[in-house]
This record gives structure tokens, C-alpha cells and sequence, in this order.
């Protein structure tokens, strides 16, 4: 019975860490349309993930969301930063067999 909780929890414990784990989304490339623009935001491992040879570590989509243009300190009617918010949606990261 001792050797059946063991597997049982072990398999639970690997189950979890495989899947769902959260990562964070950090800001891509972005273009300028009119005075606003449109921010790609891509979904990346807040920390390095250990895994065989046989699995490849997967994200959530990217994602785009429009914003507002800002000068960021250069002249009054350019585009130098793109401010706008991150998605809403999780970034999910899993790991899956190649």
C-alpha cells in the first residue's frame, strides 16, 4: 500500500510540473499605426526548464494588443514606444513528447 501512495503521488507530481506551468509575457516587436500601434507580446519561461531529449518545452501563442504611441523623451510627434498592457490570457508553458 506504502509503494502504491508513492507511485501515485509521484505521478501526480510529474503530471503538474509538465503541464500549465505559468511563464510571463514580455513585449515583442511593434508597429505604429496612426498615433497608435500594435505591441506583440510573446510568452516565455520565467525560469529555465530541465527536460529530456525526447520533449520540447511549448508556450502559449503570441499574442498582439493595440496601444497608444509615446515619444518616450524624442520629438513631440513620434512613435518610440508602443505603451500598452499585456494580454489578459494566461502564458501557459507545457512540455510535450517530440
Amino acid at each position: 500500500m506504502k509503494k502504491l501512495m508513492s507511485f501515485i503521488i509521484l505521478s501526480l507530481l510529474t503530471t503538474q510540473s509538465s503541464f500549465g506551468d505559468d511563464g510571463i509575457w514580455v513585449k515583442g516587436n511593434w508597429a505604429q499605426v496612426n498615433a497608435y500601434c500594435s505591441q506583440t507580446y510573446e510568452c516565455v519561461t520565467k525560469n529555465s526548464i530541465l527536460h529530456s531529449a525526447d520533449t520540447v518545452v511549448r508556450t502559449s501563442d503570441p499574442k498582439i494588443k493595440i496601444g497608444v504611441c509615446n515619444a518616450a523623451g524624442g520629438a513631440i510627434d513620434t512613435c518610440n514606444e508602443c505603451s500598452s498592457s499585456p494580454p489578459n490570457e494566461p502564458c501557459v508553458i507545457w512540455i510535450e513528447k517530440k
